[in-house]
């Protein structure tokens, strides 16, 4: 579960297929639209969906806090961005799986050796949870998730550094409310609904046991096993890998986010086979595949109508940007003009 929600997160910058096998334009994060029935111009930005590279980037983009204050409307790929921090999908957690909580006359010191308590503990409360006794108090599928996070957003954070401040996406729709701007998503609610299902939903995961005893010792084996790994894994290729997707991102350059989009695609494959997930994923991958194109195509439906009602900043990941099937092409091809701002 935890190498899915890490490989996701990658996926996400990486944002698969959106770049196509031509190139439309060399570079570019932030473009001007005008044309057609457009009264006013509006704006296609290009963020990055990742923890690398934080908001402060954005005062580096010439002309982009001109473009974002001439507007009036957000619009970015969802209508609340922080919804995959807690999918819905959990919210079915304990109709799935059971009660939340541990018996009160039952606690984790009961069920395991001091040693195994110890481990589980330093996991906790070494991630800088404050109070990880609450966590405690939890059944073992639950704590299960909680850890499963905690080790992700290590794996994460070693391969993608630490960002300076907020992600951009977050960052965008927070300043836009502040300026009382009208705030959209692209994506339809049955849109986010097949994303949820699935990026969040793990099919090949099995119940915890519903013994309690069975299901803490399940616990244990999946820690300990996902530690192991993480232990042996060579993450120097990936980390590489994820400072080139950082640098072409700041110099602008769309082509070589494609070539690396690519690339991406083929070390995902990689650590999938390491974390003997190989099937999973390639089945994921391909559903990913049609997803995006829908989800552009669906995009699409939506723009011209946004940008001719009022000026209007688009603000998607950048990989939905380039190629023939990405955002510049297909409004190019509605008739639209996109100038590149520098």
């Amino acid at each position: 579960m935890m190498m899915k929600s890490a490989l996701f997160f990658i996926l996400l910058l990486l944002e698969l297929s959106a770049c196509s096998p031509a190139a439309v334009e060399k570079e570019g994060l932030l473009w001007k639209i005008t044309g057609k029935d457009i009264k006013q111009p509006s704006y296609l930005f290009g963020t990055f969906q990742g923890i690398g590279i934080g908001a402060d980037f954005l005062d580096s983009i010439p002309g982009f806090y001109d473009a974002f204050n001439s507007v009036t409307q957000f619009v970015g790929e969802s209508s609340n961005p922080f919804a995959f921090l807690l999918p819905k999908a959990k919210e079915n957690s304990e109709r799935d799986y059971g009660e939340l909580y541990m018996p009160t006359d039952t606690t984790y010191r009961d069920l395991l050796s001091e040693s195994d308590y110890q481990y589980l503990d330093s996991i906790i409360r070494l991630s800088g949870i404050p109070s990880g006794d609450a966590f405690f108090k939890t059944r073992p599928y639950y704590l299960w998730i909680m850890i499963n996070s905690i080790k992700g957003d290590e794996f994460l954070q070693e391969i993608f550094g630490k960002a300076k401040s907020d992600f951009m996406d977050f960052y965008l729709f927070r300043i836009a409310k502040r300026k009382g701007y009208e705030v959209k998503g692209l994506d339809s609610p049955e849109m986010e609904s097949k994303m949820e299902k699935l990026r969040y939903r793990s099919e090949e995961e099995p119940p915890f046991p519903r013994s309690l005893q069975e299901s803490v010792d399940t616990l244990m084996s999946k820690v300990k096993k996902i530690d192991r790994e993480l232990e042996e894994f060579d993450k120097s290729d990936i980390i590489e890998f994820i400072q080139n997707v950082k640098d072409a991102y700041k110099r602008q350059d769309l082509v070589e986010l494609e070539n690396l989009n690519i690339e991406g695609v083929k070390i995902l494959k990689t650590i999938s086979k390491k974390f003997s997930v190989t099937n999973s994923m390639d089945n994921f991958l391909g559903k990913e595949l049609d997803l995006s194109k829908e989800r552009v195509s669906s995009w699409m439906k939506e723009i011209p109508e946004l940008i001719s009602n009022q000026p209007t900043m688009i603000g998607v990941g950048v990989g939905r940007l380039c190629g023939k099937d990405g955002l510049i092409n297909l409004l190019r091809q509605k008739g639209y003009q996109l100038e590149n701002v520098k």
